[in-house]
């Protein structure tokens, strides 16, 4: 086994890669693990400048590779990256059979090439044992960079040619594979621009021309006034009207262009009063994933927006790259548009901002698969609870007045989400409806729930 895994394989395997990201005009080196841990953990100045500093897509790429070692820290060795243990030139049988070797290997093969002199002084973490609690722990090297474009670094007018650089990837490849390790500390890795100014013949796969950059539209001083004095529930009332009330002449809802300013100010509105989250205003919903017309792709965009300037309303990110911007002292319009343009589907945000469950769950379009599934079933429930509810009060032995039904509902609709539990479901039902109810109530209602038959996790 020891023939088959090694410096060798190690470079052959990243040739791989590199050949596949140029064919999709990436960086050869995106998503590359060990170059993501030399950055991030070791002082490499020379490495910041040819590898990751200008890199437009430094960003997206740490953040995927940092989120994708991370599911694996539990079961990581301790050895885990350590050049002391793995000798990538005469692995050992342990190193051989680990069942991290390759990320493993990738780690010492970059820390080999810079050398362990430029290890940072008193260093303590392993790259599974980021603190995602701290709002510092990824800002250090590389900020966030939202102006960025998404194109691969060329000179004005041309661009390398896949073959070109593929052949390059090869060379370097065949170069290391199988030499020493002071050979590959003394030799410098090429790198993007290296690569893209040094062959100029040719295209790679054209850029499509690029659409108009997605703006959200920020309510002006004179908008604001006229929405604030309105009560609560006014704005929803006018929120669901804006939604879903059909123009007179075609029968159907009104473009959303001609509505768009008045739904999200009123949108902006309610998250900074709070007691009514993005996932429970009345807000039409685009209900298709793939070919979107112009207006639902404003719509998707609008009401992600709307989640991310309810998530920085209520402070609700507690850690990760995304900390600053979300606690800001003014929500950042620009960067959150630039966000939800370019930062990819629902689920890839929310894993990305490091929302919990109950959170997801209160927004309208950030979540990942397992919880907008979580919510279809919460959704689809509640009408035959709410008939459940408006029956037992109903029962010549019940106390329950009408206007009880709805609050219930509602209770109800937050121990769901809450999983249960009612220290959190007193939280999520001030999200959603403004009520305040204490923990002991709360259980109160969950045990007479429980008692008619009625689930409540």
């Amino acid at each position: 086994m020891s023939e088959e895994f090694g410096r060798k394989s190690i470079a052959e395997g990243k040739a791989e890669r590199g050949r596949e990201n140029l064919r999709q005009g990436k960086p050869a080196c995106r998503l590359d693990l060990g170059i993501v841990y030399v950055v991030v953990f070791l002082k490499i100045p020379e490495n910041l400048a040819s590898r990751c500093g200008s890199c437009p897509e430094k960003d997206d790429c740490h953040l995927e590779v940092l989120l994708d070692d991370m599911r694996i820290k539990d079961s990581v060795p301790e050895c885990y990256g350590d050049p002391a243990t793995l000798e990538l030139d005469n692995p050992n049988e342990s190193c051989c059979a680990c069942h991290v070797r390759e990320r493993c290997g990738s780690i010492v093969y970059e820390r080999d090439r810079v050398g362990q002199s430029h290890v940072i002084e008193g260093e303590t973490s392993a790259l599974t044992s980021v603190d995602t609690t701290s709002p510092d722990h990824l800002h250090r090297d590389w900020p966030i960079t939202p102006d960025a474009a998404l194109t691969v670094p060329c000179p004005a007018g041309d661009a390398p040619t896949v073959a070109a650089m593929e052949s390059l990837v090869e060379n370097y490849s065949r170069e290391h594979a199988g030499t020493p390790r002071e050979a590959v500390i003394a030799d410098k890795t090429p790198n993007v621009e290296e690569l893209a100014a040094s062959i100029a013949a040719g295209t790679v796969n054209p850029t499509p021309k690029s659409q108009p950059p997605y703006t959200f539209p920020v309510p002006d001083a004179d908008t604001e006034k006229r929405y604030k004095p309105m009560a609560t529930d006014e704005l929803i009332s006018k929120l669901e009207q804006l939604s879903y009330a059909k123009c007179p002449t075609s029968g159907q809802p009104r473009p959303y262009q001609e509505i768009r300013r008045a739904l999200c100010a009123i949108s902006l509105e309610l998250n900074l009063r709070g007691g009514c989250c993005p996932g429970s205003m009345p807000i039409r919903k685009v209900l298709r994933a793939k070919q979107l017309s112009d207006d639902e792709k404003l719509l998707s965009n609008d009401r992600q927006v709307i989640d991310l300037h309810w998530l920085w309303r209520h402070q609700r990110v507690k850690g990760g790259i995304y900390y600053e911007p979300l606690h800001a002292a003014q929500f950042p319009f620009d960067w959150a548009a630039d966000f939800v343009s370019r930062r990819g589907s629902g689920a890839h945000k929310a894993k990305a901002l490091l929302l919990g469950e109950t959170d997801q769950l209160l927004l309208a379009v950030i979540q990942t698969r397992a919880v907008a599934e979580r919510r279809r079933t919460i959704q689809n429930a509640i009408d035959a609870t709410w008939q459940a509810i408006a029956n037992i009060a109903t029962s010549p032995a019940s106390r329950l007045s009408s206007g009880a039904v709805a609050q219930l509902q509602n209770i109800h609709t937050a121990l769901r989400i809450a999983r249960g539990s009612p220290t959190i479901a007193c939280e999520v039902l001030r999200a959603m409806t403004g009520e305040v109810v204490e923990p002991r109530a709360m259980s109160a209602k969950k045990t007479w729930f429980v008692r008619h038959g009625l689930p409540v996790e």
